[in-house]
């Protein structure tokens, strides 16, 4: 631990002085790779359009469609797949799941 304060230490002294070659000098070997960016919205988007999907499909089927809560669970579906593609905190995603579950079906 004592090794990363004395590294960021230096690192931080280095930056301000404007000394660009002892800022390097205590920068790691390799660079982690960077996640494509194309993999993150598209890990990101499935599950949102397959959320979305099935609150378009879902409602539609004969047994969901004559239940009074067909179109209830249409909007919260639709809700809950906009939410996954626009949050990344699950905690923000389950407040807000709850809330409109709240309104929805109430």
């Amino acid at each position: 631990m004592d090794a990363v304060v004395v590294s960021l230490t230096h690192g931080l002294q280095a930056f301000c002085a404007g000394d660009r070659d002892a800022l390097l000098r205590n920068a790691p070997d390799q660079v982690p790779p960077h996640v494509n960016s194309v993999a993150a919205v598209l890990l990101r988007g499935i599950p949102a359009v397959v959320l979305i999907a099935a609150g378009i499909l879902l409602p539609l089927i004969p047994a969901i469609a004559h239940n009074g809560l067909a179109s209830s669970l249409r909007w919260y579906l639709i809700v809950m797949g906009g939410l996954m593609f626009i949050t990344t905190r699950q905690d923000l995603n389950t407040k807000i799941s709850e809330a409109v579950a709240k309104v929805v079906f109430k």
